[in-house]
């Protein structure tokens, strides 16, 4: 039966990691992509290079840790919520600039 459960536990993983590489090189290149166009229209800032650092490092984070626990076996749940939020927050600032106003509140 535990040779069962590990062929179970390895077939999610193989069937979910492919999900989330894809996604987390989506929305980089995405991010990158528009960090691009910013520089050659000359409107690239240094909150957008900030923003794309900052996203992108957590967005790193997240997925390692969400290919660790499939590796592991245990719930992904924390790190699959941090990811959405990360990504979420990435696109938005892709259109405003004022992406702090949505995280801190401020008017």
């Amino acid at each position: 039966m535990a040779n069962q459960a590990d062929k179970k536990q390895q077939k999610i993983k193989e069937s979910q990691i492919p999900f989330y590489t894809q996604l987390f090189y989506a929305f980089t290149l995405i991010k990158l992509l528009f960090i691009i166009i910013q520089f050659f229209q000359g409107t690239l800032t240094k909150l957008d290079i900030f923003l794309f650092v900052v996203f992108t490092a957590a967005n790193t984070y997240s997925y390692q840790m969400i290919c660790k626990s499939l590796d592991l076996g245990v719930s992904y749940s924390f790190y699959f919520d941090v990811f959405c939020v990360v990504n979420t927050f990435q696109m938005i600032s892709i259109y405003t600039n004022k992406i702090f106003y949505l995280l801190y509140g401020v008017s």
